[in-house]
């Protein structure tokens, strides 16, 4: 889901299977408050490629919307964190507002809304944890360049909360937390958590409007004090309705071991992520996805009994010059130890070279295809992502046949590391 994700899919207007996307603001440094450019997302759907495809493209130039990010005090919200989503479901990349809080983000014409996040926190300390929450705008047509004036980011109530093992010998946790809105909220509104540090390292911090929500913990994992590896499950959640500050502790159950490796038709290892999700279940209800990242061909990771389905994602960069593309498969976990054995389907190649409108190469460009049509709450809609290159502009995508929407954007993954990239395609 996006690790992230793993998984930033702008494309979707609701949550995809995982919603994993704080990798991709976590990667957004503030020092690059950018010189503003008019380059613009690329966007084409409908693409058929049933066979190795060429499409080179051209960023537009856009029109440039412009304003002020500002507190319930009026004061100005530096870092806060503005993307634009097109009428026809696209994100723009981000935009960080400066010290003033002012910010200038480019989109193609048309109609579109703002969706303004507050920067990171940079503290685990409740006392000043800040209480920004992510809000929308209403809609604007934009055939120019557009001051929209001030948008004003909202206080929330903090939500904190331990997270433990069944077995409580788990000392250290890794993994993502995030709220996801399920009363109506706009899923956009989906919030990652804060981890403490130190003693603190368990502790999770959120700030969230009033309404209902999903604690769902995903990529769980779980050691002791000397770092071994206990049998926390995968993934948790925890149901919540937040109308105060209030305290929300998880408790991971355990699960059964679940290792595997992967590699392509050729035998060659492949590196990605394998999104889980438990058969019948739902992130927006009870939270049974998760993902578990494949590193030199393999994972590690705790279940618990039942039928899952999965899907995976492979990572593509410069290395990898296979045919591999996204692989579903099936299991059942019982009680006792299992191991998952993947060779990666063959996809055909969409490549190309990605420029901007003076035909120069952007080096931070990407690129994503995602499945026409497909159902955002199945395991195939997950999206493709690669980085073009920084010099050459050139991608290389390998993908299942069938008919894509594309979006190229100028400034996608180019300061993130290749798992960052990968976490950031899947919400």
């Amino acid at each position: 889901m996006n690790l992230n994700a793993l998984v930033r899919s702008p494309r979707f207007p609701r949550p995809a299977p995982l919603i994993v996307f704080s990798l991709l603001l976590a990667g957004m440094a503030l020092s690059n408050v950018f010189s503003v450019s008019r380059t613009a997302d690329y966007v084409q759907t409908g693409l058929d490629i049933s066979a190795n495809t060429t499409l080179n493209v051209t960023l537009p130039n856009g029109k440039i919307v412009s304003g002020t990010v500002q507190d319930s005090s009026g004061g100005a919200v530096a870092g806060a964190l503005v993307e634009a989503i097109s009428s026809d479901g696209f994100a723009s990349p981000f935009a960080a507002a400066g010290v003033t809080g002012t910010f200038q983000l480019p989109v193609r014409p048309g109609t579109h809304r703002l969706e303004v996040r507050p920067p990171f926190a940079t503290t685990d300390d409740l006392a000043d944890f800040p209480r920004l929450v992510p809000t929308t705008t209403d809609t604007y047509t934009v055939n120019k360049d557009l001051p929209v004036g001030s948008v004003m980011i909202p206080d929330g109530y903090i939500v904190t909360g331990i997270v433990s093992s069944a077995s409580g010998s788990a000392t250290n946790v890794a993994g993502w937390l995030f709220a996801i809105p399920t009363g109506g909220l706009s899923p956009w509104g989906v919030t990652p958590a804060v981890f403490g540090t130190g003693a603190q390292a368990r502790t999770f911090f959120v700030a969230l409007p009033a309404g209902r929500y999903n604690l769902s913990l995903i990529a769980v994992q779980g050691f002791t004090s000397k770092w071994d590896m206990v049998p926390m499950t995968s993934y948790g959640t925890n149901k919540v309705t937040v109308s105060k500050d209030m305290t929300a502790n998880m408790k991971i159950p355990s699960g059964a071991k679940f290792t595997g490796s992967v590699k392509d038709k050729s035998g060659n290892i492949v590196n990605g992520a394998l999104v889980i999700k438990k058969r019948g279940s739902s992130p927006l209800v009870d939270g049974g996805t998760t993902v578990m990242l494949v590193t030199n061909g393999a994972f590690i990771g705790y279940l618990p009994k039942g039928q899952y389905d999965a899907m995976f994602i492979p990572m593509f960069n410069d290395a990898y010059t296979g045919l591999a593309t996204k692989t579903g498969t099936s299991f059942t976990i019982g009680t006792s130890a299992s191991t998952l054995s993947i060779t990666a389907d063959n996809g055909v190649i969409l490549s190309g070279k990605i420029t901007n409108a003076k035909g120069k190469v952007v080096s931070t460009a990407s690129i994503t295809a995602f499945p026409s049509g497909a159902d955002p709450e199945d395991l195939t809609s997950l999206p493709l992502t690669a980085k073009a290159d920084s010099k050459t502009g050139v991608y290389r995508l390998s993908v299942p046949p069938g008919t894509y929407d594309i979006q190229a954007v100028p400034k996608g993954f180019g300061a993130l590391s290749e798992i960052e990239r990968l976490a950031a395609t899947l919400r």
